[in-house]
């Protein structure tokens, strides 16, 4: 009997290195580049990223870094739910889905201290919450791996832990600047890549099973949908129909009603 090359990979497993290497380079390279090249146009330790990025000549760059960062952080933890089936994926959907929207919604309230000082109050504070709903929600994450994977719980459990220390030491030392939110955003980064690769090296994480149940949710969903249109198409057709009867009966009455005139 020919033996079965261990080496070859299925098609799910395949699917799963190509969605590490894409949040691979999203994570260590995209998010890191961009939001370093937002923030070297002006002092890492004088500005905010919010200053820098309310600047007439950087409002575009600054609104286009949001959106992207948003998407980022929503897809890789949108993915990483799905992989580890988690039992708290609504709540974590849910939280994300805040916490990105208040981002968003931040950054496109100026902040103009001098000008608009109730607004730039406003943003700061929009923005301190967002920051605050997206570290819980990690941490969150984290202990959901606490019954099914419990080395990557422990490894992701401390990887946070270190990224909120240093999170508040240059929070202490520098306030809410560029090197302490450009840090924040590109530790973040590098944190939830790091949980997805750990996962994928799991001796007991099962692509094919993880991903099929994935996919075959995806085409229960569409089953459904499609009988729910076909439903609705079906009532549409039998309210159609009695119009139809309807009207080729008051037809054949007003050909009788005209030939009794005649």
């Amino acid at each position: 009997m020919k033996k079965i090359n261990p080496n070859l990979r299925t098609g799910y497993q395949q699917r799963m290195k190509t969605l590490v290497w894409i949040f691979g380079i999203l994570s260590l390279i995209v998010v890191p580049a961009f939001t370093i090249y937002l923030g070297a146009h002006g002092s890492p330790f004088k500005f905010s990223l919010s200053a820098i990025g309310n600047r007439p000549e950087m409002r575009a760059i600054f609104l286009i870094w949001t959106i992207a960062m948003c998407a980022y952080f929503s897809a890789i933890i949108f993915a990483l739910v799905v992989l580890t089936k988690n039992a708290k994926a609504h709540t974590l959907r849910a939280l994300i889905l805040v916490s990105t929207w208040l981002l968003l919604a931040t950054n496109l309230i100026p902040f103009l201290p001098e000008k608009l000082p109730i607004l730039a109050h406003v943003h700061t504070n929009v923005a301190m919450i967002s920051t605050v709903l997206l570290a819980f929600t990690l941490l969150m994450l984290t202990y959901t791996f606490q019954n099914y994977y419990p080395k990557l719980f422990l490894k992701s459990h401390i990887a946070f832990l270190c990224l909120l220390a240093v999170m508040i030491i240059l929070f202490i030392f520098f306030d809410a600047k560029w090197i302490t939110e450009g840090t924040c955003i590109i530790g973040g980064s590098i944190f939830l890549f790091s949980v997805m690769y750990w996962l994928y090296k799991e001796n007991n994480f099962n692509a094919e099973d993880v991903l099929g149940s994935y996919d075959m949710d995806l085409a229960q969903r569409e089953v459904q949908h499609l009988e729910n249109r076909t439903k609705e198409a079906y009532e549409e057709y039998l309210k159609l129909n009695s119009m139809l009867r309807i009207a080729q009966v008051e037809l054949q009455e007003m050909k009788k009603f005209t030939k009794m005139e005649y």
